[in-house]
């Protein structure tokens, strides 16, 4: 492959990774390893995990989103969430859990370590309205998911 190419190739992924990061903002693509000097960082909250903040990329979920958890069945996803919910809480902040199963726990929310007074749980009609408060049909397929917060 000639250089003329290569350049013409990456200037093409540039271009197709800012019209990406412009539609759905700027965590929904992002290049592994340090930031680059100069660029704006994403604010994020640690997941209390350092392993998984370094494999996030940003250093951990990005505050201010909805993060889905997806595994099997009793892999640990309510867990998970909970713990990264008492992390948000850390800075004083209010913290919101969708509970798409119907089967959320106060008293082992509360056992992980997070403060109820702080946190907004929804419990949505049709997974549908998980993404999309109007409910637009024609969202994600129901199979791909299984915790948010």
């Amino acid at each position: 492959m000639s250089r003329a190419h290569k350049r013409q190739r990456q200037r093409q992924l540039e271009t197709t990774i800012a019209a990406i990061q412009r539609r759905y903002g700027p965590w929904a693509l992002i290049r592994g390893g340090p930031q680059a000097a100069g660029s704006a960082a994403i604010p994020y909250i640690p997941t209390g995990f350092p392993a998984l903040d370094r494999a996030l990329a940003i250093g951990g979920l990005p505050k201010g989103q909805v993060c889905e958890l997806v595994g099997p069945t009793t892999s640990g996803k309510t867990t998970l969430a909970l713990k990264f919910l008492v992390q948000a809480q850390a800075d004083e902040g209010e913290v919101g859990y969708v509970d798409q199963a119907l089967y959320f726990d106060p008293d082992y929310a509360y056992r992980c370590g997070l403060d109820l007074s702080r946190l907004v749980v929804g419990r949505p009609q049709e997974r549908t309205h998980v993404h999309h408060p109007g409910g637009r049909r024609g969202a994600d397929p129901p199979h791909c998911a299984a915790r948010y917060l």
